[in-house]
C-alpha cells in the first residue's frame, strides 16, 4: 500500500496523458490506451486489495483487477489521474458519468475510474451505480479532508423545470453525452406539456434503463438506478414516483406563471 502526502501530488504531474472523446466532452484519460500499461514492479507487489489514498485518508477500495489490468496497475493508474486532477489546480465537481455503459467517476474532466462488474462482485454492492457513487463520495470526502480548500467546488447539478419552478434535478448523464445535453433534452420536452396540461396523464412505467416518467404515453424522464443512488432513493421505481408527483404538482404553476 503506498500513501501521497499533497506534496507528493504535485511532484508527480508528469505522466502519460491522452485528450479522449469520451462521455464527458473534452475528457482527459492517463493511460486511455490499453496497450500502455503503467510501470509496476509485479515481481514484488501484486496485491489482491489496494486502498486509493492521500496520507492516511483513504478515498476507496480496489479489490480486484478488471479489463486485463492487476489489481496494482489499476491502483497506479488511478492514483496518477488523482494526481494530474489536483495538480491541475483545483478540484472541480466530483462525479458519476458513463464510459461505454459502465459508470466512471470523474474529476472535473478528468476520468479517475470505472467500476466493473468484477469490482461489483468484489465488493458486494448492490449495483455497478451504487459502488461508483459511493467511490466518488469517498472520492470527494478524502480530497476535501487532503487538497487545499481552495480547489474544491460543488457537485454538478441541472435544474429541470420552467422560469423560477424546479420540478426536478439530475445529477446523472444517464447515457446522453453529458449531464447539461441531458437536462436540455428534458427541458426542450417540457414546453410541449404545458399546453392544455392534465395532471391525470402523467404515468410512471418500467423500462429497461430504470423508470420511465410519461405524459400522455410521451417519454419525459427516465429515472435510473444511477439517479436513485445519486438522490439517496430507495429505488429507480420510487424516484421515478417522486418526480411523477412533482410534474403533476408544479408543471401547472409553470403554466400559471
Amino acid at each position: 500500500m503506498r500513501l501521497l502526502g499533497y506534496s507528493s501530488i504535485v511532484a508527480l504531474t508528469a505522466v502519460l496523458c491522452t485528450a479522449a472523446l469520451g462521455a464527458v466532452p473534452g475528457e482527459i484519460v492517463f493511460y486511455g490506451d490499453e496497450a500502455v500499461r503503467p510501470p509496476t514492479n509485479a515481481a514484488n507487489y501484486a496485491p489482491t486489495e489496494v486502498a486509493i489514498q492521500f496520507d492516511a485518508e483513504i478515498f476507496f477500495r480496489i479489490r480486484t483487477g478488471a479489463v486485463g489490468y492487476s489489481v496494482a496497475e489499476r491502483e497506479s493508474i488511478v492514483l496518477q489521474r488523482i494526481v494530474e486532477a489536483v495538480g491541475a489546480g483545483k478540484i472541480a465537481p466530483v462525479y458519476v458519468d458513463e464510459v461505454r455503459g459502465a459508470p466512471t467517476v470523474y474529476i472535473d474532466r478528468y476520468r479517475i475510474v470505472t467500476v466493473y462488474p468484477q469490482d461489483v462482485v468484489a465488493a458486494a454492492a448492490p449495483s455497478a451505480e451504487a459502488l461508483a457513487y459511493q467511490w466518488a463520495a469517498g472520492l470527494r470526502r478524502g480530497l476535501e479532508r487532503t487538497a487545499p480548500t481552495w480547489i474544491v467546488e460543488p457537485e454538478p447539478v441541472f435544474n429541470v423545470g420552467v422560469g423560477p419552478v424546479v420540478i426536478l434535478r439530475l445529477r446523472t448523464a444517464a447515457g446522453y453525452d453529458s449531464l447539461r445535453d441531458r437536462a436540455a433534452a428534458v427541458n426542450q420536452v417540457l414546453p410541449d406539456l404545458m399546453v392544455d396540461f392534465d395532471p391525470a396523464l402523467v404515468a410512471i412505467r418500467p423500462v429497461e434503463a430504470g423508470t420511465a416518467v410519461l405524459y400522455d404515453g410521451r417519454v419525459v424522464v427516465v429515472a435510473t438506478p444511477g439517479d436513485a443512488a445519486a438522490e439517496g432513493a430507495a429505488s429507480a421505481e420510487a424516484l421515478g414516483a417522486e418526480w411523477a408527483q412533482r410534474l403533476r404538482a408544479l408543471l401547472p404553476l409553470c403554466a400559471a406563471g
